[in-house]
């Protein structure tokens, strides 16, 4: 696939510069899904990002498996990032492993771990995992500080740990509370902090009828040292405490 023309403002992931850089940028891969028992199952997946006259090219191979165990729900991933940035040799990688747990009783109570790692360097690049097209809000919390994964985390890496708590008071309301523990996994160049901050996000998803619905969110965010530094401004710029809310019929 073509996801970024040579006339065009390069992709926000791409190196930029002269004009042999902004050129054509394509994407493409396989994925392949396995059923390997009952309950169970492994996503095998390659990707590619080329662009040619940077010579610029990231391969991107891993895995993905899902299942349950006595009622105990997993997932977990690795995947290696590889090729080159110009005379720059790329080596990266990620992991993932969640784990989750509901009682099948009235109110649905469940909770979810997860702990999530991406690689990082020290501002060259060269090291740092690259998400590509992911739906980062999806997963590193709902107030969205790191949708763009490596810009936002500076190159540095992220690594999320946290957990989920979820409940049914009613069987058309669900209430969940989300917890997002966020740092850098490399320092940055110099030293300095490697924490991002914590969020809290707690969450109302209801249906008021069968075609209408609702959903309430309302985050808190506590910035740390490291995220200032990747902003590029002092913490107390940050202005403490940040909240964020939102609601959607």
């Amino acid at each position: 696939a073509l996801v970024s023309e040579k006339d065009m403002d390069a992709d926000g992931h791409v190196p930029s510069g002269d004009d042999a850089r902004v050129a054509d940028v394509t994407f493409g891969g396989i994925h392949s899904n396995l059923k390997i028992a009952e309950g169970h199952t492994l996503s095998l997946a390659y990707y590619n990002r080329a662009n040619v006259p940077a010579r610029h090219y990231r391969h991107t191979v891993g895995a993905f498996a899902k299942g349950k165990v006595a009622g105990l729900g997993y997932s977990g991933e690795l995947f290696f990032q590889f090729g080159s940035n110009q005379d720059d040799v790329i080596s990266a990688w990620m992991n993932a492993l969640h784990l989750d747990y509901g009682l099948d009783v009235t109110a649905k109570p469940a909770i979810e771990l997860w702990f999530e790692y991406l690689s990082g360097d020290d501002g060259s690049g060269r090291g740092a995992f690259d998400t590509l097209f992911a739906t980062n809000h999806k997963f590193y919390g709902e107030m969205d500080y790191f949708l763009n994964v490596p810009v936002h985390s500076g190159g540095q890496g992220l690594m999320d740990v946290g957990g989920r708590r979820s409940a049914r008071p009613h069987e058309k309301i669900k209430t969940q509370v989300d917890l997002h523990i966020l740092g850098a996994t490399s320092a940055p160049t110099g030293g300095g902090s490697t924490t991002f901050g914590t969020e809290l996000d707690f969450k109302i998803i209801t249906s008021i009828s069968e075609k209408v619905g609702v959903r309430f969110m309302y985050g808190i965010f506590l910035p740390g040292e490291g995220l200032a530094n990747v902003r590029g401004v002092d913490l107390a710029d940050l202005t403490g405490l940040e909240h964020f809310a939102y609601l959607t019929v």
